[in-house]
């Protein structure tokens, strides 16, 4: 058993080591200093005779946390203004829910089914010539000839475009853009950017838009209003370009873990689909 001695005011533990049979061999004093439970800590008890029992190691823990809010960080090396990004995504999100879905709600209700459609056809139709451009630049001969096919078609016999007439006869829609042209040269998507109202996108796409403004020749032609029918023409198409999204982008808001990672991740897909040309 231990007995407690003093030297110079410090107390001392000896220990009785009764391992080595039954004449006990007293072992030199140590200070008996409290013990601090650290992991893998291994006690044996040697009380008992020649039988071990082993006690269950002890562990410091610590409580977890909880967390005021969820992150999940993208790649670096894509997402390099993921702070920055976020910030813009909630006020693209607040757009949304207080300005631009109710908009696009109103037209959906007010507007028949069959007259949005032929909008959209309209709509479709005026962007034909940017199309065949990038058909032409991407070396797309093929796709090039049915874009001229369908735009002569359609603004003839299909009214202005409001009737598809040309996928009635065998003439399949395809979309294409100058990002994706770009992206057909090497043209990488990096960094990831989002912008308000504009939305998920990157450099490359970014000026991919600026030209396919002036690739189109219909941005040069002046039409009755001047500056009005501009801009009621591109409301057109933001109209239609976004009705079949009402309410996608709140409803994602409310319901993911980290609504930006997911419409980071979803808008990637999207786009890499447009892109590897799997149209």
């Amino acid at each position: 058993m231990p007995h407690d001695i003093e030297q110079v005011g410090q107390p001392k533990t000896m220990f009785i080591d009764l391992t080595k049979g039954d004449t006990p061999t007293a072992m030199p004093s140590c200070d008996a200093a409290a013990p601090i439970p650290t992991p893998h800590t291994l006690h044996i008890d040697l009380s008992n005779g020649g039988e071990r029992v082993m006690e269950e190691p002890t562990y410091n823990t610590v409580p977890a946390l909880p967390a005021d809010e969820i992150t999940i960080t993208a790649d670096r090396a894509n997402d390099p203004y993921e702070e920055s990004n976020r910030g813009r995504f909630k006020t693209h999100v607040a757009l949304h829910r207080n300005i631009i879905d109710p908009v696009e709600n109103v037209y959906i209700r007010i507007v028949p089914q069959p007259v949005r459609m032929g909008v959209h056809n309209f709509v479709v139709n005026l962007e034909s010539p940017t199309i065949f451009a990038n058909d032409v630049l991407q070396g797309e001969a093929g796709l090039a000839s049915g874009t001229v096919t369908r735009f002569l078609v359609n603004s003839t016999i299909g009214v202005a475009g409001i009737l598809d007439v040309a996928t009635w006869i065998g003439v399949p829609y395809h979309d294409d853009d100058f990002g994706h042209t770009l992206a057909v040269y090497g043209v990488g998507d990096y960094p990831y950017l989002f912008v308000p109202v504009i939305g998920p996108t990157n450099p490359r796409d970014l000026t991919g838009k600026v030209v396919d403004i002036v690739l189109n020749p219909l941005h040069y032609v002046t039409l009755p209003g001047g500056v009005f029918t501009s801009i009621g023409d591109a409301g057109v198409h933001e109209l239609d370009k976004r009705s079949e999204d009402a309410g996608r982008l709140d409803a994602l808001s409310r319901t993911a873990p980290d609504p930006y990672a997911t419409e980071r991740a979803m808008s990637r897909e999207r786009r890499n689909a447009e892109v590897t040309n799997t149209r």
